[in-house]
Parts: structure tokens; C-alpha cells; sequence
């Protein structure tokens, strides 16, 4: 496997002084961010194992990880937006984040909100939940503006891209 010089987190540090150094095993995780963007990098990696250790509970459990290697292998990654990081606590933390990717010469975006778990020392993923734009946007009627501030109904704007 090929090593990137930069991370592929974005954090602007190397390989080796950021992601690489938790995927390798060197080092634990601190923080709820740390084990996002180093998943986000595996992925990058095609680094299943790692996305397996870092995962507990129902999550592992559903993880199929032929789809996923299938999925990543065929992604060209541009980049990892981190929206917003919850305050945590000891042992839960919550990362909004967007991965861009393309697949098939179309730009993708993943967009997700993680919910993290310190277990026994170290953080997991567990699972995820909505984000606040998927929140705002289930208390909207369809014909309430659009959250997206196109000027339009949501009926006829965001309401049709997420069906």
C-alpha cells in the first residue's frame, strides 16, 4: 500500500504525523475527531480491518465489508469537511462531517452525523443520527420556504432531492 505524504484527513499535517500513526496502531485516539478523520482516511486506504476495529456494537454488526471495500475502491476522494464537533464527554462525542467523493464522473457527498463511544480507554464508533440540516428539514411542510434558501417551496426544491 502507498503512503500519501499529506493526510487525507485535510488536516494539512502529514500521513505520518496525523491519521497514520492511529491506523498503524502507534498511538490510541484522543478524541471523537481523531477517530473520524482517521475512518474517513482509511476508507481512503481501503483499510477495512481498521474500519472494523474502530466500529461496536450494531454497527459492526450490519458492517459489510465486501460492499465497502467494493464502495471505496471505486471512490476517487476529494476531500473531509468537518461541520461540526458536539462537546464531549468522557465517554460520547458526536462529529457532523461530509465526505466528498466521485464515483462514475459524479461528485458525491456523504453527510453524517457520528456518534462515538469510549469503551474500555478507547473511542468506537457506535453509530449515527440525524443531522441538523435532516432535523430542520423533517419539521418543514411542503410548502413551507425552503431551508436551502433557493427561495422556493421545499416541495418543489429539497423535498424531491431527498426522496
Amino acid at each position: 500500500m502507498i503512503m500519501p505524504t499529506n493526510c487525507p484527513c485535510g488536516s494539512g499535517a502529514t500521513y505520518q504525523d496525523c491519521c497514520g500513526k492511529f491506523i498503524s496502531g502507534g498511538v490510541v485516539v484522543a478524541t471523537p475527531e481523531q477517530l473520524m478523520r482517521s475512518r474517513y482516511t482509511a476508507y481512503t486506504m481501503v483499510d477495512l480491518e481498521y474500519i472494523k476495529q474502530t466500529m461496536r456494537g450494531i454497527v459492526l454488526q450490519g458492517f459489510d465489508e465486501y460492499s465497502a471495500g467494493q464502495w471505496a475502491r471505486k471512490a476517487n476522494w476529494l476531500s473531509l469537511e468537518i461541520v461540526r464537533v458536539s462537546k464531549y464527554t468522557s465517554n460520547y462525542g458526536e462529529v457532523e462531517f461530509k465526505a466528498y467523493y466521485e464515483i462514475n464522473a459524479k461528485q458525491e457527498c456523504l453527510h453524517e452525523n457520528s456518534v462515538f463511544h469510549k469503551i474500555a480507554g478507547s473511542w468506537y464508533y457506535v453509530s449515527s443520527k440525524p443531522t441538523l440540516l435532516e432535523e430542520q428539514m423533517a419539521t418543514l411542510s411542503r410548502n413551507d420556504p425552503c431551508i436551502c434558501g433557493s427561495g422556493k417551496k421545499y416541495k418543489k426544491c429539497c423535498y424531491i432531492k431527498n426522496r
